[in-house]
């Protein structure tokens, strides 16, 4: 009974540390994804004149959002839609980025650089707004 016991609770560690290893791994590639479709969101967003102003993305600590406005700063908020950033990942990059209505052009080009687990992955956007992510 004892032997049954200590093979399922070793079992259980296994299948713990397994699962902890393969979340983390696969952070980073979901929130690629994440900031890539927020982007191509708010490009869409700009281009369709949504709410007759211009769209962007913004990274803080914790959270990748989709804006409506001219500037981070001086958005609407209640418009904002938000993906969250897991604490084990770390993301460097462009603060904002802002589409302008119609051409969809950003404001500025971008690379964003995700690291965590032992992954890198990058997403960039050039001066025509083409999303791409490496």
């Amino acid at each position: 009974m004892v032997l049954a016991i200590a093979l399922v609770f070793y079992i259980g560690l296994l299948s713990t540390a397994f699962y902890s290893g393969f979340y983390l791994r696969n952070a980073a590639n979901i929130v690629t994804k994440d900031l890539a479709f927020s982007l191509r969101q708010a490009q869409v967003y700009s281009m369709s004149g949504r709410q007759g102003s211009d769209w962007g993305v913004a990274l803080t600590d914790d959270a990748i959002i989709i804006f409506k406005g001219s500037s981070y700063a001086s958005r609407a908020t209640t418009f904002d839609e938000s993906h969250a950033i897991p604490v084990t990942l770390v993301v460097t990059g462009f603060n904002e980025t802002v589409f302008s209505r119609i051409t969809g052009y950003p404001s500025a080009t971008s690379t964003v650089v995700i690291t965590g687990a032992g992954r890198t992955r990058t997403v960039v956007v050039n001066e025509q707004g083409i999303v791409d992510q490496y």
